[in-house]
C-alpha cells in the first residue's frame, strides 16, 4: 500500500548537505510522506539515514492487466498487421486475428493507443506525420537471491532517485528478484554489461549496506522508456 523513499547513510559532510536537500524535496511530494526510520527492519536502519513511507500503492502491472482483461476475453484480439481507413480522422481498422485467421473491421468514433513504444509506428500507419513520443534506452540491474528482503522504493541522493528497486519472483524457480532502475539504469545504457554490473553492484551495496548480498546473482536487462516528447 506504500513505497519507500530513503536517504542512504555514511556519506560524511556531503551526505549531510544532500540529506537536507533531499528531505526538502521529499516534503514537497503530492502524497504526504511519513518518517518511519525507527520502525523499519534492522537491515534498513543500517542502510538509511532517513526512511519515508509514501502512500502510493505499488502495482504489479502484469497482474493488473490480467484482471482488466478477464471480463473481456471474448473481445480481445491478437494480430501482427493492420490497416486503417480515414478521411479527416481515422474511421476504421482492419486486421486478421492470429488464432482464427478471420478478418475483422472495427469502426469507432475514436481509437485509444496503448502500445508503449509501438504507438509511434501505429501513428505513422494511420497516415499521420507526427512525433508522439520519445524513447530513452535503459539498462536495469537485476539481482537474484532467495534471502533478499522485500523492497519497493527509491533511494534519494542529492534530490535524485539514484536507484529505484522493485521486488518480484522468478516464475520458474520462485526465487526472489530485484529489478533496479532509476538514474542507475539511465547511466547503465551507456556502459558495457560487465562494467555496469560491477559499478552498479558497488553502488547498491553502498546505499543498502545493511543487506547481505553474499548469496546473490547479478545480471541486467535492456528496456526502452517511451514518454511524451
Amino acid at each position: 500500500q506504500h513505497c519507500y523513499f530513503w536517504l542512504s547513510s555514511g556519506r560524511g559532510l556531503r551526505g549531510v548537505l544532500e540529506e537536507a536537500f533531499s528531505s526538502v524535496g521529499i516534503g514537497l511530494l503530492h502524497s504526504q510522506p511519513v518518517d518511519v526510520t525507527e520502525t523499519v527492519p534492522e537491515w534498513f536502519k543500517k542502510s538509511a539515514a532517513k526512511v519515508y513511507a509514501v502512500p502510493e500503492p505499488v502495482v504489479d502491472t502484469h497482474s493488473l492487466l490480467q484482471e482488466l482483461a478477464r471480463p473481456h476475453l471474448s473481445r480481445i484480439y491478437y494480430f501482427d498487421s493492420l490497416a486503417f481507413t480515414r478521411d479527416e480522422k481515422v474511421r476504421t481498422v482492419v486486421f486478421t486475428e492470429q488464432g482464427s485467421g478471420e478478418t475483422y473491421m472495427i469502426s469507432a468514433l475514436a481509437f485509444i493507443l496503448t502500445a508503449g513504444v509501438g504507438n509511434q509506428e501505429l501513428v505513422h500507419t494511420m497516415g499521420y506525420n507526427k512525433t508522439v513520443m520519445q524513447v530513452r534506452p535503459l539498462r536495469h540491474l537485476v539481482v537474484y537471491g532467495q534471502h533478499l528482503p522485500d523492497l519497493w522504493g527509491h533511494c534519494i541522493d542529492g534530490g535524485k532517485a539514484v536507484a529505484s528497486i522493485t521486488t518480484h519472483y522468478d516464475s520458474s524457480t520462485g526465487e526472489k528478484v530485484w529489478s533496479i532502475g532509476g538514474e542507475i539504469a539511465e547511466k547503465g545504457s551507456t556502459l558495457f554489461r560487465e562494467s555496469f554490473i560491477r559499478e552498479g553492484r558497488t553502488l547498491v551495496e553502498k546505499i543498502l549496506r545493511g543487506v547481505d548480498f553474499s548469496d546473490t546473482t547479478w545480471g541486467t536487462f535492456d528496456a526502452l522508456r517511451a514518454e511524451e516528447p
